[in-house]
């Protein structure tokens, strides 16, 4: 009652400041950043009537970034969540299923649930994991990836004793006998990343890409009707790939040169570049992550064409951008 007779009696200008004040906005830090939700992978149904897409939140108390999977009317609506712990969503050709990677266990999975979250159940129980998620044009397989060792394959019990006898061996020394033997922060173990597939209706796992693939294999194909050069990472190189794609292709593999490789292929231009290559990567980064230029496959040429040119649009449009510094009449990066 006390306090309600002295707001009685304050003047008018002092009340007004007051409510100006406590209506202000308050400002944009790193508590209400940490407070926003992440949206990525957005799916059309077949039948075009919904939208799937990804939310990731961030759990300071826990440390860790939860997913979601939400699904909204494609005319508008109130988006609704149908899935906790779970991602990559794909739908069914009939839009009556959708397809999800999820980690509610010791390893993520594929499960299944009904367009609307409802009897949602595991797919896989692989000890290896499964993710990347793909329907199989007819609807009746799921195919997958999942980091298996290659005299296993699709075979779960061998995967599992050699993870075991992995986890169980007091020696933890790691022997790299062949490229490539670490990729960033992560090392290259004995185990592969390969393509599997699963019946929708659950069923015998087959792996569709056996064997211990190497990953430069694919390299001449994949650049056949490129021409130019080429930027690669030190330990996809080799002297007999080099020399492939130089004299068969014409095409020059840039990077930083081994002990067996002469320097008579690699001009002055060349080497300023890849002293700059961490800028070059960091506009790649950004090009991901700001830009939003997605690798997940599209449904269509045009979606991919618009996807990467609202990317680069955006891109050109920030006010500071990394620059490599280069000048073009001398032909090196400074």
């Amino acid at each position: 009652m006390h306090i309600r007779v002295a707001r009685a009696f304050l003047p008018l200008p002092l009340l007004l400041a007051a409510s100006v004040l406590v209506a202000q906005k308050q400002p944009f830090d790193v508590h209400a950043l940490m407070q926003l939700a992440r949206i990525s992978d957005p799916q059309l149904s077949p039948d075009g009537h919904s939208v799937a897409f990804t939310v990731q939140t961030i759990d300071i108390e826990k440390d860790t970034k939860p997913k979601q999977i939400y699904i909204v009317p494609l005319a508008g609506g109130e988006p609704r969540k149908i899935a906790d712990d779970a991602e990559r969503p794909r739908w069914s050709p009939d839009s009556k299923q959708i397809a999800f990677v999820s980690n509610r266990g010791e390893v993520s999975q594929i499960w299944l649930m009904d367009a609307d979250g409802a009897n949602p159940k595991p797919v896989t129980s692989l000890s290896t994991g499964a993710g990347g998620v793909l329907y199989s044009r007819d609807g009746k397989n799921l195919v997958f990836t999942s980091e298996v060792f290659p005299e296993c394959g699709a075979d779960d019990n061998c995967s599992r004793q050699k993870l075991d006898a992995e986890k169980n061996s007091k020696v933890k020394t790691r022997i790299a006998t062949g490229l490539l033997y670490r990729h960033w922060t992560t090392w290259q173990g004995a185990r592969r990343s390969h393509l599997l597939a699963v019946p929708v209706s659950g069923g015998l796992v087959r792996d569709l890409t056996p064997g211990n693939r190497d990953d430069r294999a694919p390299v001449p194909r994949l650049a056949r009707s490129l021409f130019g050069k080429l930027i690669a990472d030190k330990g996809y190189l080799s002297q007999p790939l080099f020399e492939r794609l130089f004299c068969d292709q014409g095409l020059q593999l840039i990077t930083r040169l081994r002990k067996n490789m002469a320097n008579a292929l690699m001009d002055w231009g060349d080497q300023g570049l890849l002293r700059k290559r961490a800028i070059i990567e960091s506009v790649n980064d950004q090009l991901k992550n700001i830009s939003q230029i997605e690798h997940s496959r599209h449904r269509s040429p045009a979606n991919f064409l618009v996807n990467l040119v609202g990317g680069l649009i955006a891109y050109c449009f920030q006010p500071k951008k990394p620059s490599l510094g280069f000048d073009a009449r001398l032909g090196l990066a400074a």
